[in-house]
């Protein structure tokens, strides 16, 4: 127990120091919802395409609605929200709220940009495609370099 105590301590002061300090909250917050969408729609494919959902695609007449759309319009809201909710009170949760709207937006579209890039009209694409892999290691990098690089000073 008291490990782990020391264990929590440790990424807090972490957390404080690097994150929170130096103004990276914002990119911090979107880059881990941005990782947990990935995780979490993987899972519920790989559940769904075992004959095992506790979720089913969701259709509409028989037409698969895939999740890049929802990530779309999860990016625009996010957009939105960011731009023309200018009020000052609550400056704050708007600015928390956008970023987890945009890692989720962005984590829903990249999980589907495998499918994106090898569908045509009449045949299914690639969900498993490598090239979903690929974008989520180059938008890893630039959250990862947002997110460590030092702020230009005033």
């Amino acid at each position: 127990m008291v490990l782990i105590k020391k264990i929590v301590n440790y990424g807090w002061k972490v957390y404080d120091t690097y994150i929170n300090k130096r103004g990276k909250k914002l990119p911090f917050v979107a880059f881990v919802i941005f990782l947990l969408t990935i995780l979490i729609s993987r899972c519920i494919v790989m559940w769904v395409e075992a004959g095992r959902p506790f979720l089913s695609f969701f259709k509409i007449y028989d037409y698969h609605v895939h999740h890049f759309y929802l990530g779309i319009f999860l990016l625009v809201l996010s957009n939105w929200f960011f731009l023309f909710w200018n009020k000052k009170r609550y400056m704050e949760e708007i600015k928390i709220s956008s970023a987890i709207l945009f890692g989720i937006g962005l984590g829903l579209i990249t999980d589907e940009f495998g499918l994106l890039l090898t569908m045509e009209f009449d045949i299914r694409g690639e969900y498993w495609a490598p090239h979903s892999y690929y974008l989520m290691g180059i938008l890893s990098g630039v959250f990862l370099y947002t997110i460590i690089k030092k702020s230009p000073s005033p």
